[in-house]
């Protein structure tokens, strides 16, 4: 909103030179605050998520261990079709 189109204009329009040098210097301070509060934000949102960090690794670890599973428990049914298959041709020439 500080720097919309509308403000600007009112800016430029102002006679009043102080007035507008003022006016630029405490935009910039508002967004040097501004940037400050988002740094800190994104720093803290970070601090939580470091903490977080080991949980989400032991649920990466459990669930690369259940995939390994689902995929052991594939090669199974794999490996009985494949032995089924067989033995249905072995029957075959019975």
């Amino acid at each position: 909103m500080l720097f919309s189109p509308e403000i600007q204009f009112a800016l430029e329009q102002d006679p009043d030179e102080l007035k507008r040098v003022n006016f630029v210097k405490e935009r910039q301070k508002y967004v040097s605050i501004l940037q400050n509060l988002e740094k800190q934000n994104l720093e803290h949102i970070a601090e939580k998520m470091k903490s977080l960090e080991p949980e989400l690794e032991n649920a990466i670890s459990e669930l690369e261990q259940e995939l390994q599973s689902i995929n052991n428990t594939i090669r199974i049914l794999r490996n009985i079709s494949n032995v089924s298959r067989v033995a249905s041709r072995i029957l075959m020439f019975i």
